[in-house]
């Protein structure tokens, strides 16, 4: 009963916006199934559930149209091994459910996907320097067509839209369709750390048996463009309590149009990215109940994305992120505003985590 009290505030998150499989959200780490399957069960803690909800309006020029999405994200994930003395496992594996939404009143389609993940973690060196994590999914995609129904006008934008599905703009309005398909993804993580360093990089590659994903079933292709995440973060300690973390993305998606071409139309744009990040972490060794950590954000260098990440007692995070666009006069595929929240939840959290320390 304790646990379904810590579940709870996630809960009413989620279900606060119900209208959210892709990196377009600001906060990408909010929704780490979403990233890369090895991150499944990369957390302190034995299990993690979180909710993740961003809300999209697209600033256009033509004030006759104003599109908006809301993206939502639900996720629990388990660790098979977790020593609260040391949290430093040699090996263990995760398992992660994942629920992703997107889909608003003004949008001409929603579309759900639901996944299943499983990673296994290990270190590959007896000073455990070196860790390695490997993951796989299966998900079950999902879009309806709802512009018919509804009756209302609708406005649909690239940018703010989720991905999984190819569509022709022009027969929204013609056909009332749903359409459903499985897809299977692969990831894999790398870290490596001294007493005052770090090093992670990861790779995942989605979409790997080309699903056929054209939302009418009208696609002769047969083989279309993976999405392909790339990301690399280094650390440095600044001292006992505060380290510097630089972070960046790389995310390129090619189930958006019906072609293998990488330029897919004219839209580019909306189908590759990447980020760019620091931020100011407090350790987790400090005796504080609560603790913030900062970061400011940037996407393809053309947004501003400051956000905070605050924690209570080492069982809720709290993180908030705001996205404005720079010069979106010049760029017109980076209109959009996002504003974010994500919470996670950690049922049993480590009362004492052992900091590094050489052999």
């Amino acid at each position: 009963m304790n646990n379904f009290y810590k579940i709870l505030p996630v809960l009413v998150l989620l279900t606060g916006s119900l209208s959210a499989q892709n990196p377009r959200m600001a906060m990408y780490e909010s929704s780490p199934m979403l990233v890369n399957p090895a991150w499944t069960g990369k957390f302190n803690g034995k299990v993690q559930v979180g909710a993740h909800t961003s809300f999209m309006r697209y600033d256009n020029s033509d004030t006759t149209q104003d599109p908006r999405m809301m993206h939502n994200n639900f996720s629990v994930e388990y660790r098979s091994k977790y020593d609260k003395e040391d949290r430093r496992n040699l090996k263990y594996y995760a398992l992660g459910l994942n629920y992703y939404r997107y889909g608003h009143s003004t949008a001409p389609f929603n579309a759900s996907f639901i996944s299943l993940s499983g990673a296994y973690h290990s270190y590959i060196d007896r000073r455990r320097k070196h860790n390695f994590s490997a993951g796989a999914q299966i998900t079950f995609a999902k879009a309806t067509i709802n512009s018919v129904a509804s009756g209302e006008k609708t406005y649909y934008n690239p940018e703010i839209s989720g991905g999984g599905f190819a569509y022709r703009e022009s027969e929204f309005l013609n056909e009332a369709v749903s359409h459903s398909y499985p897809d299977f993804n692969v990831g894999f993580n790398y870290m490596f750390r001294t007493q005052s360093f770090s090093f992670e990089t990861g790779l995942s590659m989605y979409h790997m048996f080309y699903p056929k994903n054209d939302i009418f079933q009208k696609d002769l292709e047969t083989k279309l463009r993976h999405r392909g995440v790339f990301n690399m973060n280094f650390a440095f300690d600044l001292d006992e309590v505060n380290t510097l973390l630089f972070k960046t993305l790389y995310w390129s998606d090619g189930l958006y149009w019906l072609s293998t071409s990488t330029a897919d139309r004219g839209q580019g744009e909306y189908k590759i990215a990447g980020w760019l990040g620091l931020e100011l972490v407090k350790s987790p060794l400090e005796t504080k109940l609560f603790r913030v950590n900062y970061g400011l954000h940037t996407r393809s260098l053309r947004t501003i994305m400051p956000m905070v990440s605050a924690f209570y007692n080492d069982q809720f995070n709290l993180r908030a992120c705001y996205e404005q666009p720079i010069n979106s006069s010049r760029f017109d595929a980076y209109r959009a505003k996002r504003f974010e929240l994500s919470l996670f939840v950690y049922l049993n959290p480590s009362k004492k985590i052992i900091p590094y320390t050489e052999d």
